[in-house]
């Protein structure tokens, strides 16, 4: 089994990855006025995720246009969440990209949109770097409402809650409870009741509005 060194990031080495020719020119421009104190890289998405492991970049930002673009690096992303948790993972995308898949099977720390401007980059960065999650405005319109939970929900589904926003798979949860993958699994099925929840997607939804809205700085556009 391989053991991985986990050096500490490099503090101003930043990697954007993936930008189109048609947004690279605007979206670095927009970068170096508002962070012009960070070095900054440009990748393409598959050679970033290769050179992160060595270079050590304090945040890699990954810029598509599409799902099927995105997935050809989903393993790379669930790579350095594992091995490298201190590079911070930002997604690029637009609103439509925002989706069901999205929330399932990508654990990314915060989410711009390509039009994203200086308040914007600052804010996403001063939130990720305090460990909370930053979904841009424009995206978070539809989980403006915070969610209620009810009364009956227990302090471990809230924990759970709480993991499945960050994308932890059963497994994971499994592990941080010291509790079964089958319990986290009944876990799950009691919360979409109490929560009347018809799919498990709307569960993932649910956690993403009850984990970010009371935490995420708003921003004003």
């Amino acid at each position: 089994m391989v053991n991985f060194v986990q050096p500490q990031p490099s503090s101003r080495l930043v990697y954007l990855c993936g930008l189109s020719a048609s947004t690279e020119k605007e979206f670095c421009r927009h970068f170096k006025e508002s962070l012009h104190e960070w070095e900054l890289r440009i990748y393409s998405l598959e050679d970033g995720m290769k050179l992160a492991i060595h270079h050590n970049p304090a945040y890699i930002f990954l810029y598509t246009e599409t799902i099927d673009h995105l997935t050809q690096v989903f393993s790379d992303i669930a790579f350095l969440r594992k091995h490298f948790p201190h590079i911070n993972r930002i997604l690029v995308c637009t609103n439509e990209l925002y989706s069901e898949r999205m929330l399932e099977e990508v654990s990314i720390d915060g989410f711009l949109i390509p039009e994203s401007k200086g308040p914007e980059l600052i804010s996403c960065v001063n939130n990720v770097s305090k460990g909370l999650r930053y979904v841009h405005p424009r995206i978070r319109r539809t989980y403006v409402e915070t969610p209620h939970l009810p009364a009956s929900i227990t302090d471990h589904e809230r924990k759970i809650l709480n993991y499945i926003s960050r994308g932890m798979q059963n497994k994971e949860i499994a592990e941080e409870l010291f509790i079964s993958p089958h319990t986290v699994k009944n876990h799950k099925s009691k919360l979409m009741t109490k929560l009347e929840l018809a799919r498990t997607i709307d569960l993932y939804k649910f956690a993403m509005r009850y984990a970010t809205q009371p935490t995420v700085e708003a921003v004003t556009t």
